[in-house]
C-alpha cells in the first residue's frame, strides 16, 4: 500500500493545489494522502488568511484523506526548521511511504546533490559563506553565493541561481535534507509547478498564486476567485470570509505589537526566538517612528535581514515565542494532531494508532490530561487565542476555540 505524504499551507486552497494533489497521486499511485498542514500561522511569518479548521475542511473536501497539524513554532519558522519538523512528524507517524512536493525544476538529482552539500558543508563552502557574510549579506544570500561557487562547473550561474532562489525549490531542498538527516525510508518525488510562479499576480488558465488570491479577496473580486479555486474550496472560503468579515494579515497585529514593545524591556526582547545581533534596538527605534507593522518592517529591512525573516521575528514577538520556549518544547514529545479526515479513509486512523511512534491526538481536551505533548498543546491554544484577536468580526474574538472545535469529518 502506498501512503503519500504532502506538506502544505493551503492559504487558501486553489486550483494549483488541486493539480499538485492529483498529480502527486498519479506519480506515486497513492492509495491515501496524508497532509501535514500549517496551523494558524505560516512559514512566511504571517497569520493564515482563514483559520486551520476552515482550511482543513477545504483540504478534505478536495481529496486529502487525513490532515495533521504542523505546530506554530515550526509552521512560523525558517524553511529549514519548518521542513525538518514537518518531515519528522511524517516519518514518526510510521505509515507514510512516499513524499511528493512541488518545485520549479524536475531535476531531483541536482536538488539532492545540493542537499548533500548543505548537510556536509565542505570547508571551501563554509569559507565562501563566511566571506559573503562579511560583505553584509543575509545568511540565506550568503549561502546561495557559496552554493553557486560549489556547482559552477556543472551548471551555468544564471540557471543555478534561478534554481536556488525559487521558493518551492528552497523548500524542496530542505525536505531532501531532512529525509537524509533522519535516515528516512520515505521516498521523495517531484511535481513541477505549472503556469504561475509563487507570488505571481497573473491568472493563467484558471491558475494563480495564493498571494494573488488573498489580493483579489481583499478587492472582493469573487468572480475571479471562483475561476481559480475548486468549487468546494471556494464555497468554504466565501462562507468563512463572510463570517469573519475578511481575511487576516500580519499588519492586523499592529496594536498588539506596539503594546508588546511598550511593555517589554530590551533584555526581554533578546529572549524572543530569532532576535539576534542587536536587531531589538533597531526594532524599537523603527516602532517609535512607525505605528503599523508593514511600515516598521519596510524601515527595519537590511541586506542582512530579509523581509520574511523580519515578519517571523515580528510574529514571534507578538506570540511571545522565546528561544527558551522552543528549547523547552523540543524536550517534550512531538505529536500527530488530527485536524480532519475523509470518513471513507477512517482506516488511516486505525493504521496510525497501531504504528505511530508519537502520540496521535484526536481530542485535545483528553490529550492535555495525560499526554507528554501537553506543553505543545497549551502553546498552540495560546497562539490560536491570539490569532482570534485579529478576527474582523469582533463577536468572534473569543478564547477557547481549540477546546470547542471538533475534528473535521467529511
Amino acid at each position: 500500500m502506498t501512503i503519500l505524504g504532502i506538506i502544505v499551507e493551503y492559504n487558501p486552497f486553489h486550483n494549483g493545489h488541486l493539480y499538485h494533489l492529483q498529480k502527486s497521486k498519479e506519480i506515486t499511485g497513492a492509495d491515501f494522502v496524508v497532509a501535514i498542514m500549517s496551523g494558524n500561522f505560516t512559514e512566511r511569518g504571517e497569520p493564515a488568511c482563514i483559520d486551520k479548521f476552515a482550511r482543513t475542511k477545504m483540504a478534505v473536501s478536495c481529496g486529502v484523506d487525513l490532515v495533521i497539524e504542523l505546530p506554530t513554532p515550526f509552521s512560523s519558522s525558517s524553511a529549514e526548521f519548518f521542513s525538518y519538523n514537518a518531515i519528522k512528524i511524517l516519518d514518526d507517524m510510521n505509515i507514510v511511504t512516499d513524499l511528493c512536493f512541488g518545485v520549479e525544476t524536475n531535476n531531483l538529482d541536482l536538488l539532492s546533490e545540493i542537499a548533500d552539500v548543505l548537510i556536509n558543508e565542505p570547508d571551501d563552502f563554509k569559507i565562501n559563506i563566511k566571506n559573503a557574510l562579511s560583505q553584509g549579506n543575509s545568511y540565506p544570500k550568503s549561502r546561495n553565493i557559496a552554493l553557486t561557487k560549489q556547482f559552477i562547473n556543472n551548471i551555468s550561474a544564471s540557471e543555478f541561481d534561478n534554481i536556488i532562489n525559487s521558493s518551492n525549490n528552497i523548500l524542496g531542498i530542505e525536505y531532501l535534507k531532512s529525509l537524509k538527516k533522519l535516515n528516512s525510508n520515505i521516498k521523495p518525488h517531484l511535481t513541477e509547478r505549472i503556469n504561475v510562479n509563487y507570488n505571481s499576480e497573473n491568472i493563467i488558465d484558471n491558475f494563480t498564486s495564493a498571494t494573488n488570491i488573498r489580493k483579489i479577496t481583499k478587492e472582493k473580486d469573487y468572480e475571479a476567485l471562483k475561476k481559480v479555486m475548486p468549487l468546494p474550496a471556494y464555497q468554504i472560503f466565501i462562507e468563512e470570509i463572510t463570517k469573519t468579515n475578511g481575511i487576516r494579515e500580519l499588519n492586523d497585529f499592529s496594536d498588539i505589537l506596539q503594546y508588546k514593545l511598550k511593555t517589554t524591556n530590551k533584555l526581554q526582547l533578546t529572549e524572543i526566538f530569532g532576535m539576534n545581533e542587536g536587531i531589538e534596538n533597531r526594532l524599537l527605534k523603527c516602532a517609535n517612528r512607525n505605528y503599523d507593522i508593514n511600515s516598521i518592517i519596510s524601515e527595519l529591512k537590511t541586506k542582512r535581514y530579509t523581509y520574511t525573516a523580519l515578519q517571523r521575528l515580528i510574529l514571534h514577538t507578538v506570540l511571545n515565542i522565546k528561544k527558551a520556549t522552543i528549547e523547552n518544547i523540543l524536550k517534550n514529545e512531538l505529536y500527530a494532531r488530527v485536524l480532519g479526515f475523509r470518513k471513507e479513509s477512517e482506516y488511516l486512523l486505525e493504521l496510525l494508532d497501531k504504528n505511530s511512534k508519537i502520540p496521535v491526538i484526536t481530542n485535545v481536551n483528553g490529550a492535555t490530561k495525560n499526554s507528554k505533548a501537553d506543553i505543545w498543546l497549551h502553546n498552540e491554544f495560546m497562539c490560536t487565542d491570539v490569532y482570534n484577536l485579529i478576527n474582523h468580526n469582533k463577536n468572534l474574538r473569543y478564547s477557547g476555540q481549540e477546546q470547542q472545535e471538533k475534528m473535521i469529518v467529511i
